[in-house]
């Protein structure tokens, strides 16, 4: 019992200390709207056409994930739009 009560314990305090933010946004117009490139969320380098947005941000680490559908012709534009990462010296 003590076991169980423990491992429950565990979990809910992880997922209260977890402060992840997630947004949906119909469309692209919608994400700029609610302002989601200037806030830094997102660099604002997606194609006109996207849709079904989301983006997943953890406060506490400052890090962000996302994922869009987009019209297959437009991936050239993005693809240039995209560079390989590079850490920046502090």
């Amino acid at each position: 019992m003590i076991n169980r009560l423990l491992a429950v314990s565990v979990i809910a305090l992880t997922l209260v200390a977890c402060d992840v933010v997630t947004n949906r946004y119909a469309t692209l117009q919608d994400a700029r709207a609610d302002r989601l490139f200037e806030r830094g969320w997102l660099p604002d380098i997606l194609p006109p056409s996207s849709h079904e947005i989301r983006t997943s941000n953890d406060l506490d680490s400052n890090f962000s994930s996302g994922e869009f559908r987009f019209s297959p012709l437009e991936f050239p534009k993005l693809a240039a739009e995209l560079h390989p990462y590079a850490r920046r010296e502090s």
